[in-house]
């Protein structure tokens, strides 16, 4: 499977968008996230970082569902070594976001984006 190689130890690090950041002490939500810097150990429990996101959202079942979908097809692709396939899937995945919860829930919304384009991102870089 490619996947960008840090250390035996840790096969890939990526920045994953984890909690929101706010400006100042006033709380002012500035619609962005900080990044952690986290050991993956493939594309697919790269990908089940973003299928925890949407489980534990507050988004009921039936948007859940087709957005789970394209995620868990994403990862068969990536188990199977089909790179294309699942980057394609995780695309699907963010037209699905865009058009299902942009306008209900941006924040959600934006956290899934930011989350499946470091994954893109760091497969597109091998």
């Amino acid at each position: 499977m490619a996947w960008p190689q840090t250390s035996a130890a840790c096969p890939a690090r990526l920045k994953i968008p984890l909690l929101p950041t706010r400006l100042g002490g006033d709380g002012t939500d500035i619609g962005a996230f900080e990044h952690q810097e986290i050991c993956i150990e493939s594309p697919c429990a790269a990908v089940g970082i973003v299928i925890a996101l949407v489980q534990n959202s507050n988004l009921p079942p039936d948007r859940k569902h087709p957005l789970l979908v394209s995620l868990e097809a994403a990862c068969r692709s990536f188990e199977r070594g089909h790179v294309k396939a699942g980057i394609n899937e995780l695309q699907a995945f963010e037209h699905k976001v865009r058009a299902q919860l942009q306008k209900s829930d941006p924040e959600l919304a934006l956290k899934l984006i930011e989350t499946v384009e470091v994954i893109i991102s760091a497969l597109a870089d091998r």
